[in-house]
């Protein structure tokens, strides 16, 4: 069997599993062989306001993802039906542009807009530090992007547990304040959380604004007072 062809028998076989969580692990495995380490799905609230998930993905990204799906710029990317790679999104600001940062972890991403005959309702993130770009690889990952979300939407996607409210610091956020409140560097955090460097500063700059301190030691000093961290 050819490569293309194996390939072509992964993507079939995410169209005939029987749950959705198998889907997106399906497609995750298929993805891995072109470096991607997350997959994530970012897609547009019910009327209830609850957005879905990709039960796999680290828990540190759940905060970013609900922030992506109100997003302007997310509704704009769905709207357009065009897939990007993280240099091409529309606006390098925004709650969009930090999730796919954060995710690709100092590499890239290839962002899938996908849904049904309505209309794009979900963008599928592949990501990672060293994801491959070839034409090959982002033609299989937009073909196992639409075969995975198509066929999740018809099993009923999970919904997101236990949403923060709004500001709330999240658990890698607290984790990196935590460590910096006893005089950690942003690489000695980056190997005790096996992150990056890049990302521990993108968790402390998020926890500043929310904490609405100018300085470090203002967050850590505010966090404490709050008790978001432990003395």
């Amino acid at each position: 069997m050819t490569r293309v062809a194996e390939y072509l028998k992964q993507i079939s076989e995410i169209g005939t599993a029987g749950s959705a969580p198998e889907v997106w692990g399906q497609l995750k495995a298929m993805s891995a062989e072109f470096g991607a380490t997350v997959l994530l799905v970012v897609a547009k609230e019910d009327a209830e306001g609850t957005a879905f998930w990709h039960p796999a993905r680290p828990s540190h990204l759940l905060q970013a993802v609900n922030e992506a799906a109100r997003d302007p710029e997310f509704e704009r990317l769905l709207a357009e039906r065009s897939a990007v790679r993280l240099s091409q999104l529309p606006s390098r600001e925004g709650a969009l542009a930090r999730l796919v940062e954060l995710a690709a972890d100092g590499g890239d991403a290839f962002v899938v807009p996908v849904g049904n005959g309505e209309g794009a309702r979900a963008a599928v993130v592949f990501a990672g530090p060293a994801l491959q770009q070839t034409q090959f690889a982002r033609a299989l990952m937009f073909i196992g992007a639409c075969a995975a979300m198509n066929h999740a939407i018809g099993l009923g996607m999970p919904q997101v547990p236990g949403k923060r409210a709004p500001g709330a610091l999240t658990e890698r956020e607290t984790e990196c304040l935590r460590w910096l409140s006893v005089g950690k560097s942003d690489s000695e955090i980056s190997i005790i959380l096996g992150i990056s460097p890049r990302t521990v500063r993108f968790h402390i700059d998020n926890a500043k604004v929310k904490l609405g301190a100018a300085t470090r030691i203002q967050a850590v000093a505010k966090a404490l007072r709050e008790q978001a961290i432990a003395a």
